[in-house]
């Protein structure tokens, strides 16, 4: 029987739930109180009774201890971005950082934290503004940001954020990197059993050009996913395969693929979504470019995390 996983405001992590989960639920407890450790964690979600010794707490320590080296490789893996830090030396109680709403990556941060943990199929939208959309210019700064290209004009987003329909997608891509030659010729193929034209499973763009404007050059592909159901689509984008399905012509270069994800996975898998995925942005490697992002999706950013926030957790949770 397939375990319930942590969703604001449905269900909470059970006995069951991974450190990962556990790791994001002391999070959100930490932002609604401001303050709060590892053991009040356990005793809010009833996994630890206050006065348990023995054997059961010996247990609790250990699943405890696990959680809060969790905290401490995403404090180091975010670079400065992360909104939490240790109030003690010992490493029991976290709080929240005074000055992190200063902070745009920190607060990139929590916008992923509630991306993942909220069930974005119901959730998606706040204050008219969709966070599935957000996340995929928030992965075009980041990978931007991570490949050094200054020009953010030498990226686009190609999922479903952007204006046109696919084709219109394509062509523009394909002219304004000077490869591929534009979108082919359409065939009864292009179309799915709705009548539709096929995602090409690919969400944001971005190359590096060289001053000659010559073909061949570094470019990657990538996928962003919200929630928590992203493993499933780990091996869709696939940049030869797209581009002999949609453009007229061959790139030069193959690009590269990257899969980023708002959610902070288990290690323990790490290295297989690797393999099966390209280049890995969870949310701490999101977090470690959040100061490329713009004021303009900051804004955006800022409303969409704090309305989410009070409805779902200061008023419900």
């Amino acid at each position: 029987m397939a375990r319930d996983v942590y969703k604001i405001p449905d269900a909470l992590p059970g006995k069951d739930a991974p450190t990962h989960e556990l790791a994001d639920y002391l999070e959100i407890l930490c932002w609604r109180d401001g303050i709060t450790s590892e053991r009040a964690m356990m005793i809010s979600l009833g996994l630890l009774d206050d006065n348990l010794h023995g054997d059961e707490d010996d247990e609790f320590e250990t699943s405890a201890s696990e959680v809060m080296i969790e905290i401490e490789r995403r404090m180091n893996a975010c670079a400065g971005g992360y909104p939490f830090s240790f109030a003690e030396e010992t490493g029991e109680v976290i709080t929240r950082r005074l000055d992190w709403g200063k902070n745009r990556a920190a607060y990139l941060y929590c916008f992923m934290l509630l991306a993942t943990r909220l069930d974005m199929q119901r959730h998606a939208r706040w204050d008219n503004i969709d966070g599935t959309k957000i996340f995929e210019d928030i992965g075009r700064h980041a990978l931007c940001d991570y490949l050094g290209i200054r020009d953010i004009n030498n990226s686009i987003v190609f999922g479903t954020s952007a204006k046109g329909g696919f084709r219109e997608k394509v062509d523009h891509m394909c002219e304004i990197m000077g490869e591929g030659e534009g979108v082919r010729d359409e065939t009864e193929e292009d179309q799915d059993s709705t009548g539709n034209e096929k995602d090409g499973k690919i969400d944001a763009v971005a190359w590096l050009p060289f001053a000659d404007g010559g073909k061949g050059f570094f470019s990657v592909f990538a996928q962003c996913k919200t929630g928590t159901s992203w493993e499933k689509a780990l091996t869709v984008t696939q940049p030869d395969k797209f581009i002999t399905k949609w453009c007229k012509k061959g790139f030069s270069v193959i690009p590269s693929r990257a899969f980023m994800i708002a959610d902070s996975p288990s290690r323990k898998k790490w290295f297989n979504h690797v393999c099966d995925a390209g280049i890995l942005f969870d949310r701490c490697r999101i977090a470690e470019h959040g100061e490329a992002i713009p004021d303009s999706l900051l804004g955006d950013i800022r409303r969409w995390t704090e309305t989410a926030f009070d409805v779902l957790v200061m008023n419900r949770y």
